[in-house]
């Protein structure tokens, strides 16, 4: 089984969600090309795969991405994250 690793920014995107008021639950450990998190916001689950800036999906992350049918996400700044946020957050004002 291939074990999962976390890019660079891993720990300063879980962190920004947080502050943002969401839940974050660590799945970086899992492998197997599951996302790196899963998010709750805005009552929405969300899995988010943290990337660097040039960093890029490998084939199993990619193929993984296509075949879900929910939301998925590839976030690579703090920017991302707040973008993300308060799209959900308007969404559901709406």
């Amino acid at each position: 089984m291939k074990h999962g690793r976390r890019d660079a920014n891993h720990s300063e995107i879980a962190r920004t969600f947080e502050q943002l008021g969401c839940t974050v639950f660590d799945t970086s450990a899992v492998g197997c090309d599951f996302p790196d998190m899963v998010i709750g916001c805005a009552g929405r689950n969300l899995l988010i795969e943290a990337k660097t800036d040039k960093g890029k999906l490998s084939e199993g992350q990619d193929g993984f991405r296509e075949r879900w049918r929910g939301q998925y996400d590839v976030v690579r700044s703090v920017d991302d994250v707040v973008l993300l946020v308060s799209a959900l957050r308007k969404e559901l004002k709406a």
